[in-house]
């Protein structure tokens, strides 16, 4: 199998009409951690002596294989296994602390396609393994948009949704501040924090500690919807991560004319 890693310029371009100027029928989904925003949120192990040791979502991309099956070295300890509820800072409790760190965090390479995607007026979704409430989540993207956060233009947001009614009329035309709301209630809609116990139900299983499944179930109920408000007709999605082994699964579940993959991690050799 070769994962063909593209950037997302590319994808956001590719499929332009050339008389309007519009990408048409592609949808975008983004994981958050380290792909959108560099969040401070650390993951609980333990080491030999029994200490917790704390570590960085970027760095248990990388690990999360090795946990709890052998005894490895991290930061000059010997990690032995997961410390008592180690991801509590990404479950509904951790969701105000989020909503902090989100909006003083640092982006991630992802960001600039999130900020195209979102000024376009595109519909998008969040496939994360964090277990926050998905409404905690969808507050402080709403906030972001709001505040103009990191390029984010809700002025121009708002002029794309006009722009878009405007080629496709309907029966009456709605007021900015109408389309907006509806705009907000679909990307509500499309916030999967996978290991949140409801999503999970939802989603027919999730975990933080091993997301790939799950995020392939909200992948799926995110193609079904684009699909739908399409009439069926042939859509392509987009999908970011920067856990190969999350792209990897993506891989083997979608095929390629449907979803393009893009790995925003170490660089690696393609497989």
């Amino acid at each position: 199998m070769k994962l063909l890693f593209e950037n997302w310029r590319r994808y956001l371009t590719e499929g332009v009409n050339p008389e309007t100027g519009e990408i048409e029928h592609k949808y975008y989904a983004f994981d958050w951690d380290d792909n959108l925003v560099m969040m401070p949120t650390s993951i609980f192990l333990k080491d030999d002596k029994g200490k917790v040791v704390g570590m960085s979502t970027a760095d248990f991309a990388t690990y999360r294989e090795k946990i709890g099956k052998e005894t490895f070295e991290y930061n000059g300890k010997m990690i032995t296994d997961y410390d008592k509820n180690p991801f509590r800072g990404f479950r509904v409790e951790g969701d105000e602390d989020f909503k902090i760190d989100a909006m003083t965090a640092p982006t991630a390479k992802a960001w600039p396609a999130f900020v195209e995607a979102v000024n376009s007026g595109a519909y998008f979704a969040i496939i994360t393994a964090r277990g926050h409430s998905p409404y905690a989540m969808f507050e402080t993207i709403q906030t972001m948009i709001e505040q103009n956060h990191q390029g984010l233009d809700k002025n121009q947001l708002i002029q794309s949704l006009v722009a878009y009614q405007e080629k496709h009329p309907v029966k009456s035309s709605l007021p900015q501040e109408e389309l907006l709301s509806m705009y907000y209630k679909k990307i509500m809609d499309h916030i999967y924090p996978v290991s949140n116990d409801e999503m999970a139900e939802k989603l027919g299983g999730g975990g933080a500690a091993s997301p790939e499944k799950a995020k392939v179930a909200a992948m799926s109920l995110f193609k079904q919807d684009m699909k739908k408000i399409n009439d069926g007709k042939f859509i392509q999605l987009g999908f970011s991560d920067d856990d190969f082994h999350n792209i990897a699964t993506m891989a083997n579940a979608f095929h390629p004319e449907d979803l393009q993959l893009f790995y925003t991690g170490p660089e690696r050799k393609e497989v």
